[in-house]
């Protein structure tokens, strides 16, 4: 995920991937969604309840 983003050209080292999903660091959603094929709003709405 964090070549991905850094592919896309916003550096991110593997440490801040934890840090963000802890919410101790601010990221940036579509270039997140963008590295996953997604749309950021698969981001925001979380997992579906199946």
């Amino acid at each position: 995920m964090a070549g991905r983003v850094t592919a896309l050209g916003h550096p991110m080292s593997n440490t801040m991937l934890p840090r963000i999903e802890r919410a101790q660091r601010r990221c940036d959603l579509v270039v997140i969604a963008e590295a996953l094929l997604v749309s950021p709003l698969v981001l925001l709405r979380g997992p579906s309840a199946s």
